[in-house]
């Protein structure tokens, strides 16, 4: 099909500013198929339109570089035997993290309405437990929950996790756009969390594709497994930082 052959991750290798630039154009085209066909329901419709390019591309991505040539024995070793999915997933969404951040700063407010009104709503509960102690356990373990649906999603049902992740990355980039001068205030917590997911998103998709090619038990997919478990630590860890910086490190500003 077309659309598969355009969105090869063999079409964009070697160049990350590619993979942003997809990410971008994906994206605006979801958002403008939303408003026009759905304006009723625009924002959901973008979203599901962005998934429309996302899921082959997932797959394909995970499906080339999981690899068991070697056992990772620490984080750094399996994040350089996964630099280049790691790294081109993290620029395609950075991609739709930019396009949702313009198009909240330029679209004109009745747009803005149709297009991001459920992002809105999303951060203004947000805005409402910011800075408070009492909430970082609720924070933290609400955040614990996405991570744990975006693992088991992308293992059994790799939309799931890619549509966790085009949800975030949509609400963080309308979210820090309408924050003006106090964005430094929510940058840090807000991309951690989002790291956090990502992170979890990627475990679940190669522990997916290592179940896909290879037979569970035996010695590749011990390796592949290692790597996935490896991320999901990574991934919880990152998930507590981001709920430290919230409540404890920058309210004190």
């Amino acid at each position: 099909m077309v659309l598969e052959r355009i969105i090869s991750p063999d079409n964009y290798k070697g160049s990350y500013l590619k993979a942003t630039l997809f990410g971008i154009i994906i994206t605006a085209i979801g958002l403008t198929i939303g408003y026009n066909l759905f304006p009723d329901d625009a924002a959901l419709a973008a979203i599901f339109f962005i998934l429309i390019a996302a899921v082959p591309f997932f797959r394909t991505l995970m499906v080339q570089e999981e690899r068991a040539e070697k056992t990772s024995h620490n984080l750094k070793e399996m994040i350089v035997r996964n630099k280049y999915a790691l790294e081109y997933f993290f620029f395609f969404y950075a991609g739709i993290f930019l396009t949702y951040f313009v198009g909240a700063l330029i679209l004109p407010e009745t747009i803005q309405s149709a297009l991001f009104g459920n992002q809105f709503g999303v951060f203004k509960s947000v805005l409402g437990s910011f800075a408070n102690q009492e909430h970082f356990y609720m924070i933290l373990f609400n955040n614990l929950k996405i991570v744990i649906l975006a693992l088991i999603l992308s293992l059994i049902y790799g939309a799931g996790a890619l549509m966790i992740l085009t949800w975030n990355a949509s609400v963080l980039g309308v979210f820090l756009a309408q924050q003006g001068l106090q964005l430094w205030k929510y940058l840090p917590h807000a991309g951690l969390e989002f790291l956090g997911f990502f992170a979890a998103s990627i475990a679940g998709g190669i522990l997916s594709a290592g179940v896909e090619k290879h037979e569970v038990g035996t010695k590749n997919f011990k390796h592949v497994y290692e790597d996935a478990l490896f991320l999901a630590i990574a991934a919880v860890l990152i998930i507590i930082l981001a709920a430290i910086v919230e409540v404890y490190v920058f309210p004190i500003f």
